[in-house]
């Protein structure tokens, strides 16, 4: 009897473990994927390292990538411990290529936008998004070599590449590669492949640096990921950022307001228009038939008629000539020059295209103007701007009619 229970037991256990063969997934990731590796250089969990499967390049390439990527919180405490993010000697790195062949002998399958050949994605340390140095161009060989050598690492996640077990999905979706589990695979990890020190080569070609380190201020922890063509500097793709909670997520760099956005934001009933397009450089939230762009570039404002900023046109001697010069002050953004530009003066500050000209019919304005120093404007111009004072030069002891205009346009 006690036989039988014994075989039972085994028989019952066996079914047990079959059934957990049968439910783990294994991980998956292909050619096209941007891989995420985690790994200690000292202290426990040397031997260890943790790979998420990002997506698809194309999809950072393109800006279609959704923005949360996943959590392995779970993960980086049962191997690096409860205080992971704490680690100094914890990094994460992130890298993608398909393939080191040239698009001659393996072209890009142009129906769902592959790369050509020997096109990376790298990681770069960032202090926030988008703020790395971007990488100096690589020659299409050196990225090849590297490629080569990425390809060890790939073949780690391949079934059939080796007699040890395919690596297995996590609850997270993540897999773990131990050295003492896995030794042969071990040999092209991220660990082996990738050094501890930024002084050394990645993949025997990048230099600077292709991982961020943990253990830093403030609550995540930031890398770039460049795309690198032979011959080209790289350029930015996206960031990947991996916050104290484990979440990974990939976020581009916050937009610097342009100078127009930060004097809208000065004025509380354009900001809470319902109309978003009151706020734009062509709205006329007012209607006083002025756009906001020409309010900004004149010292006017956007939410009132009566103030479209101080214009003060006269008819005095401007040259020491004793003859009498019709003249123009207006306020313009402080560090406006002006410049000559045929007939007419230019500048171009803060976004806005300043044009000062002349006309003696008001058909064509190609009348000469220039500038007067010092200016001739009275009173105080608003804070952020300065008077500028105009003159038709044509206009020295005219008879007839003579006119002078300042236009304003956004910068291209």
């Amino acid at each position: 009897m006690n036989i039988h229970k014994k075989l039972l037991s085994i028989a019952l256990y066996s079914l047990s473990s079959s059934a957990t063969l049968l439910n783990a997934e294994d991980f998956a990731f292909t050619k096209n994927d941007l891989l995420l590796a985690v790994r200690a250089t000292s202290g426990s969990g040397t031997t260890t390292n943790i790979y998420f499967n990002l997506g698809s390049v194309m999809s950072f390439r393109d800006g279609t990538n959704p923005t949360n990527l996943g959590n392995i919180d779970a993960d980086l405490k049962a191997e690096f411990d409860n205080n992971w993010y704490e680690r100094t000697d914890l990094r994460f790195g992130v890298a993608g290529n398909r393939t080191n062949l040239t698009t001659q002998v393996d072209p890009p399958d142009t129906l769902i936008g592959e790369d050509p050949g020997r096109v990376w994605y790298i990681g770069h340390a960032a202090a926030s998004p988008g703020a790395a140095t971007l990488r100096a161009l690589m020659t299409g060989n050196s990225l090849g070599f590297a490629a080569t050598n990425y390809g060890g690492l790939k073949g780690i996640f391949e079934q059939g590449s080796f007699l040890e077990t395919t690596l297995q999905k996590t609850a997270s979706g993540a897999a773990i590669l131990k050295e003492s589990e896995q030794p042969t695979r071990w040999k092209t990890s991220w660990s082996q492949l990738v050094p501890a020190s930024d002084d050394s080569t990645a993949f025997t070609q990048f230099t600077g640096g292709v991982q961020a380190t943990f253990g830093q201020s403030g609550s995540q922890v930031v890398l770039d990921v460049h795309r690198m063509v032979g011959g080209q500097i790289g350029t930015y793709v996206t960031s990947i950022v991996i916050g104290n909670d484990g979440s990974i997520r990939a976020l581009e760099p916050t937009p610097t307001a342009t100078p127009i956005e930060t004097w809208v934001a000065t004025f509380p009933a354009l900001v809470s228009s319902p109309n978003a397009a009151d706020r734009t450089p062509a709205g006329d939230f007012d209607k006083d038939g002025i756009p906001n762009i020409r309010e900004f570039a004149f010292g006017g404002s956007p939410v009132s008629a009566s103030d479209n900023g101080q214009q003060q046109l006269r008819t005095v001697d401007a040259n020491g000539d004793s003859q009498g010069d019709l003249t123009l002050t207006v306020e313009v953004r402080s560090g406006a020059t002006f410049t000559t530009s045929g007939n007419k003066l230019t500048a171009n500050r803060d976004g806005v295209i300043y044009t000062i000209e002349g006309s003696l019919d008001l058909v064509t304005f190609e009348s000469a103007v220039s500038e007067v120093t010092p200016t001739l404007g009275t009173g105080t111009p608003k804070a952020g701007y300065v008077f500028k004072t105009f003159r038709l030069n044509a206009s020295a002891g005219l008879s007839g009619r003579g006119f002078i205009r300042g236009g304003a346009a956004v910068a291209p």
